[in-house]
């Protein structure tokens, strides 16, 4: 099979880095890949963060990439006119880029790649080589080539003033060993695109440094997948490699002595013997939660660029919470707070949330830790409210270790996540078929409601999804509190 290579970009490039066969996927079976419902999320939120980092040099003019002879022709004037360009179009070798900002300086141009990340991750490092190497080869001077991220100790005092939200590192010498190698990776791609399909096995470079659309069409078919795969093995990265370098792809097929630590024989046990694990001692772990008890979640925002005053790129934003209040045994009641969408949430979020909480009892929530730190936060932003905040926190159990140490069932497939617990103990609550599923679903919808273009209806769907979501989030704690507390001798 001979097929004509199409050309090439950064992207695809990196792409056939991260693995040969995506690239080759990528350009000739595009119709595989699976739909990421974040990937558009991703894209716009990188596109923004570009536009703000635009501002760093007011005279600055952009590109319009939509049609390319004009771009690339712009770009040519552009450069000639010593003036700085966001998103210069440039092209050698069939390789079309286009460079995030080129900053004219007395005898060249800075090259920077803007990056919405909080620090240079490696694969940065080839990005930018390919960059310069294509500005280089197309007759540029490049005096220095560096990374543009962003600084998450940047706060916010309004007025669109982002001043300081980005911080530049020189990657200059880090890039000069790789540019002398972009030409033989072009040459590989190359090779790569021109010959058939290639066989590479599922792996780690599924998922690293970008997770791949493909996973699913380079997976063996389904009946021929382990039930019980060796890599439910939690934190057993090298274990997994060695048991499937012994041939032992299923957990149900692997001797009990090949595991050591007590989690991993658990769960071992689970598999083969295909019965649920809850120890005798589980009971007593959740009796000494203190009643009252609020089962308590919070569904938080974040932005990268922030919006709002006195908040920092990604931070944590709460915009809402569930809470389901057990008085005593059995007497159950509900209550729930959602912002709306328009202005800051978080003085509403938390004066309507300690309109709920008591300042007895035990606040329970899953993976704690992420509570705890809102709260936090939120008493450092709000003094008003800072001391009852802060007793929250000490309010505060988590029930995730207590069900880690003390039950597992093998449908979980070696993740503790309320989203795998709950389906085991209440089947009838999966999440599988709401319109909000997790918390980046949450995060999306809010995020349309932030928006303003949704009808009315739209936005009722919306937010009625969210407060079924949050709800059954409380809800699930309840059953798996009760579940436990019903496992006794």
């Amino acid at each position: 099979m001979s097929l004509r290579p199409p050309g090439l970009s950064k992207s695809r490039i990196i792409s056939h880095q991260q693995c040969p066969k995506r690239l080759w996927l990528q350009v000739n079976k595009k119709e595989e890949a699976e739909k990421n419902q974040n990937a558009a999320q991703m894209m716009a939120t990188g596109t923004y963060v570009g536009e703000i980092a635009h501002r760093m040099f007011p005279n600055g003019v952009v590109v319009d990439p939509s049609n390319i002879p004009a771009a690339l022709e712009d770009t040519k004037q552009l450069l000639a006119e010593k003036l700085p360009i966001f998103e210069a179009a440039l092209q050698f070798d069939g390789v079309l880029v286009f460079v995030d900002i080129l900053v004219p300086e007395a005898d060249g141009f800075h090259l920077i790649e803007v990056k919405s990340s909080t620090r240079v991750k490696e694969y940065h490092i080839a990005d930018t080589a390919i960059q310069t190497w294509v500005a280089q080869q197309s007759g540029i001077h490049i005096t220095r080539s560096s990374v543009a991220c962003i600084d998450n100790t940047f706060v916010y005092s309004g007025g669109g003033d982002y001043e300081g939200l980005f911080y530049l590192t020189d990657l200059t010498e880090d890039i000069a060993p790789l540019t002398g190698e972009v030409s033989c990776w072009l040459t590989v791609a190359r090779t790569t695109l021109q010959g058939d399909e290639p066989e590479i096995s599922i792996g780690e470079q599924c998922s690293k440094p970008f997770s791949c659309p493909f996973v699913s069409y380079c997976s063996p078919p389904y009946e021929e997948q382990p039930k019980y795969p060796v890599s439910d093995l939690p934190n057993a990265r090298k274990l997994t490699a060695e048991l499937l370098d012994q041939g032992y792809d299923d957990l149900s097929i692997v001797p009990r002595e090949l595991l050591v630590s007590d989690i991993h024989k658990r769960i071992h046990q689970a598999v083969v013997s295909g019965k649920t694990y809850v120890s005798n001692e589980v009971a007593d772990a959740v009796s000494v939660i203190k009643y009252p008890r609020y089962y308590l979640d919070f569904e938080t925002i974040q932005h990268a660029v922030p919006i709002w005053i006195g908040t920092k790129p990604y931070q944590q934003v709460p915009f809402q919470w569930s809470c389901h209040i057990e008085f005593a045994p059995g007497e159950l009641t509900h209550r729930e707070f959602l912002a709306t969408g328009h202005d800051d949430p978080r003085y509403e979020f938390s004066r309507n949330l300690l309109s709920a909480l008591g300042k007895n009892g035990a606040i329970v929530a899953y993976n704690a830790g992420f509570e705890k730190k809102v709260l936090r936060d939120l008493a450092g932003y709000l003094p008003e409210f800072a001391a009852e905040l802060l007793i929250a926190e000490e309010m505060t159990v988590d029930l995730l270790p207590i069900t880690r140490a003390h039950y597992y069932h093998p449908a979980m497939h070696g993740s503790w996540s309320i989203k795998y617990v709950l389906p085991t103990i209440a089947p009838e609550l999966a999440y599988d078929e709401m319109d909000v599923a997790d918390g980046i679903m949450a995060q999306k919808a809010f995020k349309e409601l932030m928006e303003n273009v949704l009808s009315d209806q739209e936005i009722e769907d919306k937010r009625q999804a969210l407060l079924r979501y949050c709800q059954q989030d409380t809800y699930a704690m309840v059953k798996i509190v009760h579940y436990f507390q019903s496992k006794t001798d």
